[in-house]
């Protein structure tokens, strides 16, 4: 069977998310209007093979959701996960608060 296997080149991180300054002069019509996460999450659930998370380093934000989209997340002793967002009033786009 044939599997998809997400990693980081970077050590320290397996993905630490968005730009938080790129949400800065946005409307919630904007995120209306141009749901950017609407397609990573919909290519994840599409996916007809099973999807495999190789985290070491940070996961944190957009980064921590697509490790959740998974089906299966192998971290190393350094690993760490988070939302950081939450401390900005803003709500996780794809799907963290229910995975």
């Amino acid at each position: 069977m044939k599997v998809i296997v997400l990693l980081s080149k970077v050590a320290k991180a397996f993905c630490a998310g968005a730009n938080i300054k790129e949400f800065q002069n946005k409307t919630s019509k904007d995120f209306e209007n141009n749901d950017i996460f609407k397609e990573i999450h919909d290519t994840f659930y599409a996916a007809k093979k099973p999807i495999l998370a190789g985290v070491n380093g940070v996961a944190l934000g957009g980064g921590c959701e697509m490790a959740l989209l998974c089906d299966v997340v192998f971290c190393s002793e350094e690993a760490r996960f988070g939302l950081p967002e939450l401390r900005l009033g803003l709500i996780p786009g794809i799907g963290g608060t229910q995975r």
